[in-house]
């Protein structure tokens, strides 16, 4: 029986083989080409090697090193609609530049902080800390509705916080709505990454930003749509971008109710079917009018219409 790693012949009925401890490789009984010892089946004719591998003993693979890392297999990623912000602090190296390690790092550190710290609050993953900036993820890794509005409230409260800490640098901020593959990075879990054009656009955005100010595409726009307060700044070129992209400075950003809003800019859909479910909750409000307390769980998956039916539902009620 020839080993399927040094090449090696052993006497038939080998299990292992004797030249480097190596498992015996199998062959197949139809065309007698040699087959790795985990194959089901001929790679050369596709007969089972359901016969071969009872004559055989099937030893478990070897074990790795104590002292190697386990490694991730590689992640091939999800396909998700995600809100993507970049901040960084303008003309970072002009300030550092006369400056030793510890003392930029003491100017950097606080800005860098409440950025973080800003998009957490909102619900936002801070997925790459460079040493001037920071580049966070809204809809991903946990998929959320109001992705875009949340950027927006978190590109505005990294401006505010920053200014408040006394930190004595200018912000720019980049935000753009699309579509992206999210894939888990490295090993640890919690890592992740966004790739295409709609990362790469986001930093585009905030290298047009002007100090102190937030730049965000019509995308993201209209996403926020009666959450935002804009200033349209044209259609300018985009280094790395072919199609035209329509540019706006973010004035405000509102943190009222996400349904209030978007009624009252007339930016919401009309509201289709989900009769019976709305049916339902006006049968357990009914009953909650006569003494009879009622407790009502929604529970589906995000983006299928959960705060869209509540909202229809309160609407209905009488004032």
């Amino acid at each position: 029986m020839r080993c399927y790693d040094c090449g090696a012949e052993s006497p038939d009925g080998s299990r292992f083989c004797d030249q480097c401890g190596a498992r015996a490789a199998l062959t197949c009984p139809s065309c007698a080409v040699p087959q790795r010892p985990e194959a089901r089946f001929c790679r050369a004719c596709g007969t089972s090697m359901a016969s071969a591998h009872s004559s055989t003993l099937t030893a478990a693979p070897k074990p790795a090193p104590a002292s190697a890392e386990p490694v991730r297999p590689p992640d091939a990623g999800e396909r998700k609609q995600v809100t993507v912000l970049f901040a960084d602090i303008r003309g970072a190296t002009a300030l550092i530049d006369a400056l030793d390690p510890e003392a930029a790092m003491g100017l950097l550190d606080p800005a860098i902080a409440a950025m973080s710290e800003a998009v957490q609050r909102f619900g936002g993953t801070v997925n790459r800390v460079q040493g001037d900036g920071i580049m966070a993820l809204f809809g991903a890794p946990v998929a959320s509705e109001d992705h875009a509005v949340r950027a927006c409230l978190a590109g505005q409260a990294i401006l505010a916080d920053t200014a408040a800490r006394g930190t004595d640098v200018s912000i720019r901020v980049g935000i753009h709505s699309g579509e992206a593959v999210i894939r888990a990075v490295g090993n640890d879990p919690t890592d992740y990454d966004a790739v295409g054009v709609t990362a790469h656009l986001a930093h585009r955005l905030e290298q047009l930003a002007a100090p102190g100010s937030i730049t965000l595409s019509g995308r993201t726009a209209l996403l926020a749509r009666g959450a935002v307060d804009l200033e349209y700044l044209g259609t300018p070129a985009i280094a790395g971008i072919s199609e035209t992209i329509e540019v706006y400075r973010l004035l405000r950003a509102h943190e009222r109710a996400g349904w209030e809003l978007r009624t009252a800019s007339g930016a919401m859909t009309g509201f289709v079917g989900r009769e019976g479910e709305v049916r339902q909750l006006e049968t357990a409000l009914s009953r909650a009018w006569l003494g009879r307390g009622q407790v009502v769980t929604i529970s589906a998956e995000a983006g299928i219409g959960k705060s869209r039916l509540v909202h229809e539902f309160l609407r209905r009620l009488p004032a």
